[in-house]
């Protein structure tokens, strides 16, 4: 990542100035991070396929927005995702969906309480979705996480 940088200096007037010497200072500036996976918002724009128990970082940038990413389970499992870290006053949904797009899990809970799906049995091998949807809410700030697993 190239940073960058903020520029201020002050040349004051030593008669009418607390400060009699002039200063400069640089601040590097925060830049806004960008999702490893955009545009993913839908089952066929899936671009990331997850790797099972690691923990990814997104933002829902816009209300009502979907993030939607693939994993590629390889013989049969059940599955487990967390969605977890929800930015405050806002209320994310955590969905798993078959190759189909039959939905296999879902966790709804109330604003930003985290959410959990477990599948209640095993599921054959194959390429599932990992879905986010932004309910109320979106934050170019501050992230959400969420991790999936089969075992």
């Amino acid at each position: 990542d190239a940073e960058s940088y903020v520029y201020a200096s002050y040349q004051g007037n030593s008669n009418t100035s607390l400060i009699a010497q002039p200063w400069q200072v640089f601040v590097p500036m925060i830049t806004q991070p960008k999702d490893m996976c955009e545009p993913n918002n839908g089952l066929s724009q899936a671009q990331c396929a997850l790797k099972t128990g690691e923990t990814y970082r997104a933002y829902l940038t816009s209300p009502g927005e979907w993030d939607v990413y693939a994993i590629d389970v390889p013989t049969d499992h059940i599955i487990e995702v967390w969605l977890e870290q929800i930015p405050t006053a806002n209320d994310y949904d955590l969905y798993l969906f078959d190759a189909e797009g039959v939905r296999q899990g879902y966790s709804a809970n109330i604003g930003n309480a985290n959410e959990h799906i477990r599948t209640s049995q095993q599921l054959p091998g194959g390429r599932y979705y990992v879905a986010v949807k932004g309910v109320t809410g979106s934050s170019t700030t501050r992230s959400y996480s969420f991790r999936s697993v089969f075992r």
